[in-house]
């Protein structure tokens, strides 16, 4: 339970962490200025978009829409009648009528219209109208303005029209005696609130777009100069990039939108986990594993968020070999797509990308198997510079995919060179995290090593039974699956132990001319004997740890006798007459294999070493001499803690007897050559 906690945890701050670099707008990577070059690839419309005007253009253009807008006047008979009541105020004595025409003709005037002097200066920018709009009570017409009365205009109209009426009378003279006023009071109102309704309306009707460009045409190409227009157009196109693009929803639901995204990679690495390897869960390899996830993910978003044009020199690849360096190929290749799964959501041309990439990966770790040494990995960072190459060259001649091909080329480059560059950290990883990396499980199995040297020059027969041990191993390991490298590991070094008293084991003892009779548990108890066999365990735990072994290679010298019994000792003690009950002197004092590859190097260990007396010739009898040890090991309670499966078994038995048939085939027997030479 605890575990199954940890795991939650785990994933659960992975997944929190996705949350938070998960971009929520949409950003223009594009950069470019007027007047400078455009060093990008060719772009093309992905979707229609109309071309906006510039500040400038717009501006000018709802100015020419303001003065286009015919002002709007209305009749204030309130001031009309105080015209008329100052018209009305004259006196003229002796005439009656001259008032009563005076009357008539203002009533006329008034009825044209006054318009007061630059009342509509203050609302309107720009030469005086040539038109107004003159409302009164429900409809309204336009007058020129020059028709229309100014207070003096109309006064001095009104004067000569009345004195022209009475030609009889001097009707001037009389006008002037009573003080005739030479301005009339102005009738017409501007109309302030009506006027600048329209000029809102003038300005909302003002178009934005001077254009349209359509989906898939040319915007400008690399090496053009970037023009106004030019510059207008893109200044278009990132707009409704970023419109198109970005969210405009609540922001709550994207919040929770981004969460469940989150979750469902995280879910899904679980399940390619738990499908391949679900052991991983149990120790620090898992947290390694989401490491190199959230590595990636966040790389993969961060770099699409603010320099996607980058996108290329990212090394998604040396995730791959990152994961290759401490887990099983069929584990590699399941996370390595679920790590590409960030590139594929919320790249531009994702699906291409994540089939670049998901290529150029599977082609590094299969050459990272023979190139992964020193200077070999250029040749492997090489080869997988090729396979990004080549497969973006496929997707580009068919016009899939946009780009600059020397840009992207030389993207790539550095990301393939990157791979010898921070392949290396996979030692700091190694130290965080406790683990044993291939390249290190190489460096053990390589004979030249110095603690390996001295087994061949001490214990020779230990070494070549390690040896031998290695092989059959590392067969069985390649047949189910399990980690090659690390059994061979084990192999090499379960014996390690009988360093420390090499004599005690035939296998040594057999080499070394000694005294004709001469034996080493000649003269020892089955008691002292089988102590001293059983301690090469406890010895081999001492000097791996001396040599800073990995804990995983020293759970093999634990694991490869189990709690088995020294059983030719303790059948010899038992012939003496001794105590079954005391068992447990003659019992390894290690643990029972857990992982494939424990039960692998145990089954591997007790046939090799059994096979020297094997006096067998035919497939049934190296068959039934497999079975009967693997059926002693399983009655003895050895794998009832293990994770192999009785297919997996199955397996590694049968590359066992075929390997003994191998080892042990009939020879030719020469004929006895008579003649002397």
């Amino acid at each position: 339970m605890k575990e199954k906690l940890k795991v939650i945890i785990a994933l659960a701050l992975a997944a929190a962490l996705l949350v938070f670099v998960m971009p929520r707008s949409a950003n223009f990577s594009y950069q470019y200025a007027k007047g400078a070059v455009w060093t990008h690839e060719t772009l093309k419309a992905p979707f229609d978009f109309p071309i906006l005007k510039t500040s400038d253009q717009l501006a000018k253009d709802r100015e020419e829409a303001v003065q286009q807008v015919v002002p709007c006047f209305t009749v204030d008979q309130d001031a009309q009648k105080r015209g008329l009541r100052e018209l009305k105020a004259l006196r003229f004595p002796g005439d009656t009528l001259l008032q009563s025409v005076l009357l008539e003709e203002a009533q006329k005037i008034y009825d044209w219209g006054v318009l007061g002097d630059d009342v509509y200066i203050p609302y309107l920018k720009g030469a005086a109208p040539e038109v107004i709009l003159v409302r009164r009570g429900n409809h309204a017409d336009k007058m020129p303005l020059t028709e229309l009365f100014t207070p003096r205009s109309a006064a001095n109209t009104l004067f000569d029209t009345v004195c022209d009426r009475m030609p009889r009378i001097p009707a001037d003279s009389m006008m002037v005696a009573a003080d005739y006023p030479w301005q009339m009071v102005p009738n017409l109102v501007f109309d302030a609130q009506t006027t600048a309704q329209a000029i809102e309306d003038a300005v909302a009707g003002v178009p934005t777009t001077s254009g349209y460009i359509h989906s898939g045409k040319v915007i400008i190409s690399t090496g053009d100069l970037v023009t106004e227009e030019m510059e207008q157009i893109l200044d278009s196109y990132k707009v409704e990039y970023e419109n198109n693009v970005s969210y405009s929803g609540p922001i709550a639901w994207q919040w929770m939108g981004n969460v469940m995204i989150a979750l469902l990679l995280v879910v899904i690495l679980f399940f390619a986990i738990y499908y391949t390897n679900p052991a991983v869960f149990a120790d620090s390899r898992f947290l390694y594993l989401l490491l190199v996830f959230v590595m990636t993910a966040v790389l993969t978003l961060a770099v699409q968020q603010h320099y996607p044009r980058y996108i290329y020199a990212v090394p998604f690849v040396l995730s791959a070999l990152y994961l290759q360096a401490f887990f099983s190929e069929k584990l590699i290749f399941a996370v390595y797509m679920v790590c590409l799964l960030p590139l594929l959501v919320f790249a531009r041309s994702g699906v291409i990308l994540f089939v670049i990439y998901l290529f150029a990966g599977a082609v590094s770790l299969y050459s990272f198997r023979y190139y992964n040494r020193k200077w070999k990995q250029f040749i492997s960072a090489m080869i997988t510079f090729a396979a990004l190459s080549l497969s973006f060259l496929g997707f580009w001649l068919s016009d899939l995919v946009e780009g600059t091909l020397w840009r992207v080329m030389t993207q790539f480059f550095f990301s393939s060179m990157a791979l010898v560059m921070f392949y290396p950290l996979i030692y700091l990883f190694e130290k965080i995290f406790n683990l044993v990396s291939n390249s290190r499980l190489r460096d053990l199995v390589d004979s030249s090593n110095s603690l390996l040297r001295r087994l061949e020059r001490e214990a020779p027969g230990t070494f070549h039974h390690s040896v031998q041990v290695m092989n059959m191993a590392e067969a069985a390991a390649r047949a189910i699956g399990a980690n090659p490298l690390l059994v061979c590991a084990g192999a090499m070094y379960h014996d390690i132990g009988k360093l420390k008293n090499p004599d005690c084991f035939i296998e040594n003892e057999s080499l070394k001319h000694k005294p004709e009779g001469h034996r080493y548990h000649d003269g020892l108890s089955p008691r002292q004997s089988s102590h001293d066999i059983i301690r090469h365990v406890a010895d081999g735990v001492e000097i791996a740890r001396e040599h800073s072994l990995p804990q995983v290679v020293i759970d093999f010298i634990l694991t490869h006798h189990g709690t088995t019994v020294t059983r030719y000792f303790y059948s010899k003690f038992l012939a003496d007459g001794g105590d079954p009950a005391e068992r447990e002197d003659f019992t390894y004092p290690g643990v029972p294999p857990k992982t494939k590859e424990q039960v692998i190097l145990m089954l591997c260990d007790t046939v090799e070493a059994a096979s020297r007396s094997l006096k067998a010739s035919t497939p049934a009898e190296y068959s039934a001499f497999v079975e009967e040890l693997v059926g002693e090991k399983s009655d003895g309670g050895q794998f009832t803690q293990s994770e192999i499966s009785i297919k997996d078994m199955d397996t590694v038995k049968e590359v066992i007897k075929a390997w003994l048939l191998h080892e042990f085939h009939e020879r030719v027997a020469y004929p006895e050559n008579k003649i002397k030479p």
